[in-house]
């Protein structure tokens, strides 16, 4: 196994250690796929109704989250960040289903961004990376493949 496929293992066990219970279809079922270059991530998620219309990650990521898009009956329409937030109207009622890039290698050269260099690739907790809902259900199950 390279060392990318160990990162993106790695947090993924990370996150599912969070989870309570694993289920087949967890509220947030997400995938993060690594650049080919190793210094961004695209992700993709799929979130259960009964959360929050405001997306967000860690303050200090913010600034490295680009390209949000929620899924409109199969069309991808761009989402505009507001003070680090990303608004999904209808995410609460609906579920949403978003996609995003982060930029680990930039995130990595500011500090206190939650992300690190490690060796030739980087470290990063979900939370620095993954948008989750503002408010959400305590207890349900996630899913970071």
């Amino acid at each position: 196994m390279s060392w990318r496929g160990a990162l993106i293992g790695l947090l993924a066990l990370a996150l599912r250690g969070a989870a309570p219970a694993w289920d087949a279809s967890p509220a947030w079922d997400l995938r993060a796929t690594l650049a080919a270059d190793g210094r961004s991530l695209a992700v993709e998620g799929r979130f259960a109704p009964g959360d929050a219309d405001t997306f967000l990650v860690e303050a200090e990521a913010a600034p490295f989250v680009s390209g949000v898009e929620v899924d409109r009956e199969g069309r991808w329409e761009p989402v505009a960040p507001q003070d680090g937030q990303w608004r999904v109207s209808g995410a609460e009622a609906r579920g949403a289903r978003l996609r995003w890039r982060f930029d680990l290698a930039a995130a990595s050269a500011v500090r206190g961004s939650g992300v690190r260099r490690f060796g030739d690739g980087y470290l990063a907790r979900p939370r620095t990376f993954v948008l989750r809902p503002e408010e959400f259900i305590a207890g349900r199950a996630a899913r970071l493949a």
